[in-house]
């Protein structure tokens, strides 16, 4: 499985209005993105990668593609100990919830598309999640991170068109 090499790199501040393209916005280095180019090549469904903006690092990222396919990638911010972890496709068929615990606060874009927000109790934290009875679905969970940067993180994830 192809693994994203963890980056310092400077990334644009998140604009909120995804559109579809290479994978050029995405956050991280040049394998963190061939990683990404990659898997959006292998499946048929859209394909999402974050845009971070400065002090953000990728952590560790892994894709497979049997059972429809499913990459998970974290990122963390080592200033304030904050973490994402971004998760598509294949993630929510097994009997062990795919969102954490908590409760609905609403709405919210992600990217192109509306997710339910959840603000979370174990850890605590917020998680977006799309279509999360359904294959592919999608998610990405925050913690040590505020409800109005995770918004704007959530809005800003990048649709690639590869």
């Amino acid at each position: 499985t192809p693994e994203p090499t963890p980056t310092e790199a400077a990334s644009p501040t998140p604009s909120g209005s995804a559109s579809a393209g290479t994978t050029a916005a995405c956050f991280g280095s040049s394998d963190t993105k061939d990683f990404f180019s990659s898997f959006a090549q292998a499946v048929p469904w859209p394909v999402y990668c974050a845009v971070l903006p400065k002090g953000w690092s990728g952590e560790k990222g892994s894709y497979r593609l049997r059972d429809g396919g499913h990459l998970t990638i974290s990122y963390r911010r080592r200033a304030d100990g904050a973490r994402l972890v971004l998760s598509e496709g294949s993630l929510c068929h097994d009997p062990t919830p795919c969102v954490p615990s908590g409760s609905g606060a609403g709405t919210t874009p992600f990217g192109d598309r509306e997710a339910e927000l959840i603000a979370t109790t174990d850890p605590a934290g917020f998680a977006a999640v799309v279509d999360e009875d359904q294959d592919p679905s999608w998610l990405l969970t925050g913690t040590a991170i505020d409800e109005a940067e995770f918004r704007t993180i959530a809005a800003a994830l990048y649709l690639i068109d590869e």
